[in-house]
This record gives C-alpha cells, sequence and structure tokens, in this order.
C-alpha cells in the first residue's frame, strides 16, 4: 500500500506541476483565435508541462499496477486535488474558501480511511 501512496502521490505531484506550467503562461493571454491557441501550445513552458503531465501519467500507470482500481483513483484523485488547492494559494494567490478548506480536510480523512482500511 505505501507503494500505491508514493506513486500516487508523485503522480499528483507532477500533474499539477506540469498543469501550473500551464497555467502560468495563461497569464494575461486571451484566447480567441486559432493563431492564439496554436502560439501557445509552442512555447517552452507549455510544451514543459505536456511533458510532465505526460510523464506523471506514466506513473500514475505504475500506481495503478500496484494496488485495486477502487484504491488508486480516489487516492490519486485527493491528492491532486489538495497539491492543486495549494500551489493555487501559494503560486497564483488565489483565496481558499471556508467550503474548499472543509472539502480538504474531508478528502484527508477519507485518505486515511482508505488507506487504512485496504493494507496490504
Amino acid at each position: 500500500m505505501l507503494n500505491a501512496i508514493f506513486y500516487s502521490g508523485m503522480y499528483a505531484i507532477f500533474n499539477v506541476t506540469g498543469a501550473a506550467l500551464i497555467k502560468s503562461e495563461l497569464k494575461d493571454r486571451s484566447l480567441t483565435s486559432m493563431h492564439d491557441y496554436l502560439s501557445l501550445l509552442f512555447t517552452v513552458k507549455v510544451l514543459a508541462g505536456f511533458i510532465i503531465i505526460f510523464f506523471s501519467a506514466l506513473i500514475f500507470f505504475k500506481a495503478l499496477s500496484l494496488q485495486k482500481f477502487s484504491i488508486v483513483v480516489p487516492l490519486a484523485n485527493g491528492l491532486n486535488f489538495c497539491i492543486t488547492l495549494a500551489c493555487g494559494y501559494f503560486f497564483f494567490s488565489e483565496k481558499l474558501s471556508i467550503s474548499s478548506l472543509f472539502g480538504l480536510l474531508l478528502i484527508i480523512a477519507g485518505i486515511i480511511i482508505i488507506g487504512l482500511s485496504n493494507r496490504s
């Protein structure tokens, strides 16, 4: 189970990192034409973001190979949400609402419950 948690966490970190690179390139951009999209796609940050997200998918496959689908997917998605929330707060100055924090606590509780109930 610890390996599945490790790989799910690594998946989430790489996935959010790739998305954050793409988001950082979108600052002050308006995507209104095909030219806007194409010029965005070939920037260094966006290409790096795509590569990192692809790498995160490979890590996710590894996690799936180690544990049951019904454990890995909720675990990986929960960790992904937690890291996304932190990334938005620290790197993009997004505000955290009470409902976001409550949801974060519920996700963390769910991850702990899944981990404790499926030790192998």
